[in-house]
Order: C-alpha cells, then structure tokens, then sequence
C-alpha cells in the first residue's frame, strides 16, 4: 500500500504558518471564564449584566477588551475591541481558520464586536498572517483523510 502522503500538494503546507503561535501561547495569559459558567438559556439578561458589572469591579485596573467571530459558509472574521472606542479593529481571517463564540447578550462590548465581526464578512481580503498551526493542522488532516478515502475507493477487493 502506498504511504497515506504520497501525492499530497506540498503547495498547500506553507512552513511560515508553523512559526506563528497563538496568542495564548506566545504571551502570558490569564482569562477569567467565569462568566462561561452561566448557561444562556437558563440565565436573564439580568444576571449576565450582574455578573460582569462584577467583573468590572474585580479586575478595575486592567484594561478591557472585547473579541467575537463570526463565520459565514468558509469566510471567518474575528474582531478585537479595544479600550478606546472610537478605534475599534476588525479583519478578516483566512478561510481556513476557526472561531468558537460564546455568546453573552445584553453587555454593550460584547454586542458591538458582534456587529463588527458580522460587517467583516463582507470584507474581501483576508489577513494570511493570521493563520495558526492548529488551524492549518486540521486543514492537512482534512485533506490527507479524503486522499486516504480516494485511494481506499479504488481498490479491489477491500
């Protein structure tokens, strides 16, 4: 049997996607997931605004800042709100990227990078740079698994 990588398209492998780390990796860290906790159907709007006027408190001296995707059929965008409001930054991500959400309504942040991330879409070019290893993985594997299921099609007798 022929090795599973043998007529991979080396064109679709691009080495300096390997150099890029996440960002949770690359730098020191920290979330508070708290809020994660809190399961969107059984909490009101109330107690989700409660909850993060609380975190506001908590963390007073830091700054705050907003993150959200959205994804639409194979186009991806996610979106960074920083502290000045006026400013916000959104790009588009390459099509092959990933993006989880959890989404939290009623806190303004939060709605506004929602309605960036959506606007995004529209966004013809990407941002190649922002591609993760992690991400470019799953692409690789994807590819090597329907090359596997081609060549396992056509052979006899299996």
């Amino acid at each position: 049997m022929w090795p599973l990588f043998y007529n991979i398209d080396p064109k679709i492998i691009d080495d300096r996607y390997e150099k890029i780390p996440a960002p949770w990796e690359e730098h020191n860290i920290t979330f508070d997931l708290s809020l994660t906790s809190l399961k969107e159907e059984d909490t009101s709007e109330m107690v989700f605004r409660q909850e993060f006027a609380q975190l506001r408190e908590k963390y007073d001296a830091y700054n705050e800042a907003f993150t959200d995707g959205s994804k639409s059929e194979k186009v991806e965008a996610a979106f960074f709100y920083p502290k000045d409001p006026d400013k916000p930054e959104q790009t588009r991500l390459n099509d092959d990227s990933t993006v989880f959400n959890a989404e939290h309504e009623g806190i303004p942040g939060n709605e506004k990078v929602d309605e960036l991330a959506k606007l995004a879409l529209n966004q013809e070019n990407h941002d190649d740079k922002q591609v993760i290893w992690s991400d470019l993985k799953l692409k690789v594997n994807t590819h090597l698994e329907q090359v596997w299921q081609t060549d396992w099609d056509t052979e006899v007798d299996n």
